[in-house]
């Protein structure tokens, strides 16, 4: 028995050491396998987080491209050149504060027209009322002279003794610092008031 259970360990041992190298072969072949797939991983990750550092830079660009767009047009408008054009094409937030811009900036050219227009009208009007012979005053709500033509300050100046009689204060170089109320014996003011 103690023979033919030296002979079974005997052939034992021979499949064991037949059988472990075997086995550190597949061993080391799953080890360089794991190997393998942790560098594929991480070339992966890495080429992930360069295209996401590709992508974030692409966007930080395009972001500051925009907002200097914004800043060039605000910086036209502050000099008070209302002309900048450029293509609003995003339709994230950006693009819609640069078509606002565009819209304000329309918009503010326009004012500015229009009030450039009414200032021409009234610079014209106020130098046709300056050269009449007839007399012209106006006065705002609260009586306060606020114009008077040459014909007028000339015809305060011809009675202003008579005036200074009503109202000593009177004087007529002061007359846009007078209110209407210092002239109360011409009905004709009241009227115009």
């Amino acid at each position: 028995v103690f023979a033919a259970g030296n002979v079974a360990v005997k052939s034992e041992k021979v499949a064991l050491e037949n059988t472990v190298p075997v086995l550190n072969g597949l061993l080391q072949v799953r080890i360089d396998n794991m190997e393998n797939n942790r560098n594929l991983q991480l070339i992966i990750v890495s080429i992930l987080v360069l295209i996401g550092c590709v992508i974030g830079w692409w966007i930080s660009t395009l972001v500051k491209n925009n907002i200097q767009v914004i800043n060039r047009v605000f910086d036209a408008i502050k000099e008070g050149d209302y002309s900048s054009t450029f293509n609003a094409i995003a339709k994230d937030e950006l693009g819609r504060t640069q078509l606002s811009l565009l819209e304000l900036q329309s918009t503010l050219k326009d004012g500015l027209e229009k009030m450039q227009r009414e200032g021409e009208e009234m610079a014209r009007i106020k130098s046709a009322l300056d050269s009449a012979n007839t007399c012209v005053v106006v006065a705002d709500a609260e009586s306060n002279i606020i114009y008077r033509n040459c014909a007028f300050l000339e015809l305060m100046v011809t009675m202003e003794g008579a005036l200074r009689k009503e109202n000593p204060s009177f004087r007529a170089s002061q007359l846009l610092t007078l209110q209407l109320d210092a002239f109360p014996s011409i009905n004709v003011l009241k009227i115009m008031n």
